[in-house]
């Protein structure tokens, strides 16, 4: 029995219907021409829109049809914009004026040569590079950490030519770590090695002595000029340069025209002030350089008398033919390195430093002092055990890092290449959804978080201002950090119920959360050529930086919280560290940056723009100098990846975890064994 032809189908009218009805795959395909058994019903009844499930969205993103916005209204949107970008643009201001508008500080005239701190590059290079050396003498006979120490410095580097404080603390500094050279030297050359540099370091400090003398004849400041090698005496001429009385101008001494001050009087009081300034600014350079050059030229005298005494004890043990070694010329050119150093051993040496001398010279120098008085001690002495030991775990942990590294590479070039093709063919579906215009619940997020963040660190330096907290002062501000943690939970305090913030946030894993991290990681190792970039950008932008603005930059020589902290911090303090940067930051940043706010941006323009958006804001909020953000704009950008491409902030959450994690195990590791 065949039924009856009928109208056409209501779906098959009219242009941009659906395609006409075809059989299921276990039943025969239709043929309009064959007739229909009774037992086939015919097209169903249409079943209305395909929805698919929420937290997947559709698999194909086409234009704005059928997207909410978020929760929330145009008002608080505008409210939020209001407090969040003033409040950014405070953090942002604050953090680059304590990089760029601190003032130098000047050491004070009693101790302007101090030990070097935890943080100390030089000291960290040497005491690795030593202790490996141990354990591996073919370092040793590549020249190292001599090498590494002199790189740090610029051989044959003439005085400055101008009376600048930050040129001239600059190559005194240069001068010290020229000194500790020479005792690094006298440890892994010998005695003959550390008194060809002292040497050359003196005839160096005597040139810094007679620019010193041309700036102060140039300057005028009279015909008493001062001994820089004798600090009294630059003390008794500042003195006297204080003491005497400056030219000023009252308002009862300048031309009057009317009842104000002639233009001439004005610029002539202006004039007469710039010049007494000038020569307080001469005075305190004489003052601080005079007194560096003293100390240094007095601590050359002394380790002279050290290792002249070493030589002499080398050359005097029997079957021993050679004369002791005399300084002679200084090189003209960087010292070269030993083949195969070998290091003096004379068991029955003593000093003709005494002790007080040698307290006052590591008060000066710290572990460099100490290291030129254990040269030419027996392997097996105590203090030299001490001193160089896990020499082995230290190369054992460089080789791992070494061939973590290389695999990275390795695996970076490949997923990149991965990458690139997927998105050439159009092969990667990305899946987070960007909701419709409109909603302001996420950009309020944004906006408590800075909130949030400014006043946890106003709260925390005015608790750590209290007499009983000044020694817990880096507990509380870290403590502190963990009450930003509930400015993500701001959405459900406005009514957003639990499973449309996890879903709106990405913290979802509808995918499985293996397979969310497993993504995350691969996109990660795609996009590592891109960190590495942004690092080199960084670096040329800083040599710049320095080259243009170094006469508007204070100069500065270190000063890491976090290398301090790791090097010289209790073990509570390292493990509140080791929580902020692994649980606190992953889960805050993600959340406020790639979950909050790239979804707030993608509303309203594409990725291209709020992936490099999110991650500004995001580099911003860290005390980076600005040429110095290229990194972790390129990490935020890999984040917003990760989020565009999955739609789940798992990825982004763990692998921002892994990196903190990874970066900070091989610093605490490095440090702490090296200390």
């Amino acid at each position: 029995m065949t039924q009856p032809p009928g109208p056409p189908h209501p779906w098959n009218q009219g242009p941009g219907s659906p395609p006409p009805y075809q059989s299921p795959a276990h039943l025969p395909p239709h043929n309009p021409g064959v007739p229909i058994p009774d037992a086939y019903p015919g097209p169903p009844t249409h079943p209305g829109p395909i929805r698919y499930p929420v937290a997947l969205g559709p698999p194909e993103r086409s234009g704005r049809a059928g997207r909410a916005p978020d929760p929330g209204s145009r008002t608080g949107s505008l409210i939020a914009k209001l407090i969040a970008i003033p409040l950014l643009l405070t953090v942002i201001v604050l953090q680059q004026a304590s990089i760029y508008l601190t003032p130098p500080t000047t050491p004070p005239p009693e101790a302007p040569v101090v030990a070097p701190g935890p943080d100390d590059q030089a000291l960290l290079v040497t005491r690795l590079m030593l202790k490996i050396s141990k354990v591996f003498p073919a370092l040793g006979a590549g020249g190292e950490p001599l090498n590494s120490i002199d790189a740090l410095w610029i051989p044959d580097s003439p005085p400055p030519e101008s009376p600048a404080q930050r040129d001239w603390r600059a190559a005194l500094d240069a001068r010290v770590l020229e000194l500790r050279a020479a005792m690094v030297a006298g440890e892994v050359t010998g005695p003959d090695a550390a008194l060809t540099r002292l040497a050359t370091l003196d005839d160096r400090l005597h040139d810094d002595a007679d620019a010193l003398s041309i700036f102060w004849h140039d300057a005028d400041l009279g015909d008493a000029e001062p001994d820089w090698t004798d600090p009294d005496a630059v003390f008794r001429r500042v003195e006297e340069l204080d003491a005497s009385p400056t030219p000023e101008i009252g308002p009862a001494e300048l031309p009057v025209s009317g009842d104000k001050p002639t233009q001439a009087a004005t610029d002539a009081a202006a004039r007469a002030a710039a010049a007494v300034t000038e020569a307080d600014e001469l005075a305190e350079l004489i003052n601080n350089s005079g007194q560096v050059i003293r100390i240094l030229r007095a601590d050359i005298t002394l380790l002279r008398r050290h290792y002249t005494a070493l030589d002499r004890a080398a050359h005097a043990q029997p079957g021993s033919g050679a004369q002791p070694v005399v300084p002679s010329a200084p090189p003209t050119t960087p010292f070269p390195s030993p083949a195969q150093p070998q290091r003096l051993v004379l068991p029955d040496f003593t000093s003709p430093l005494d002790e007080p001398t040698w307290t006052a010279l590591s008060d000066r120098h710290g572990w460099f002092a100490d290291l030129a008085r254990l040269a030419a001690t027996p392997h097996t002495d105590p203090a030299r055990v001490e001193m160089f030991k896990n020499g082995g775990p230290l190369l054992v942990m460089i080789l791992l890092a070494g061939a973590v590294i290389g695999s990275v590479a390795v695996g970076s070039f490949c997923a990149c290449i991965w990458l690139i093709v997927m998105l050439a063919m159009r092969r990667i579906r990305f899946w987070f959804v960007p909701p419709a215009p409109g909603g302001s619940v996420y950009l309020e997020t944004v906006a408590v978080f800075i909130v949030a963040f400014l006043s946890t660190q106003v709260l925390a330096a005015g608790v750590a201002a209290m007499p009983a907290l000044q020694n817990y002062a880096t507990e509380v501000a870290m403590g502190m950090q963990w009450l930003v943690l509930l400015c993500i939970f701001w959405p459900l305090l406005r009514g957003v119920s639990v499973s449309q913030w996890r879903r709106d946030l990405g913290l979802i894993a509808p995918r499985g959360v293996l397979r969310e991290i497993g993504a995350g990681f691969l996109a990660y190792l795609a996009c590592l050529p891109l960190l590495v970039v942004a690092g080199l950008v960084g670096v040329v932008l800083k040599s710049v930086q320095d080259d243009l603005l170094k006469d508007h930059i204070p100069y500065t020589t270190g000063g890491n919280p976090v290398l301090e902290m790791v090097s010289s911090g209790s073990l509570w303090q390292i493990a509140l560290l080791v929580a902020l940067a692994t649980i606190w930051a992953p889960i805050v940043e993600e959340t406020v940056f790639r979950g909050c706010l790239f979804r707030h941006l993608r509303a309203r323009v594409g990725f291209l723009i709020a992936a490099p958006a999110s991650a500004l804001a995001f580099g911003l909020m860290h005390q980076y100098e600005i040429v110095l953000l290229g990194p972790v704009l390129a990490l935020g950008v890999m984040f917003a990846f990760m989020r565009e491409w999955r739609g789940s902030l798992i990825g982004p959450i763990v692998m921002h975890a892994l990196h903190n994690g990874t970066v900070l195990l091989f610093v605490i590791s490095l440090v702490r064994l090296s200390a």
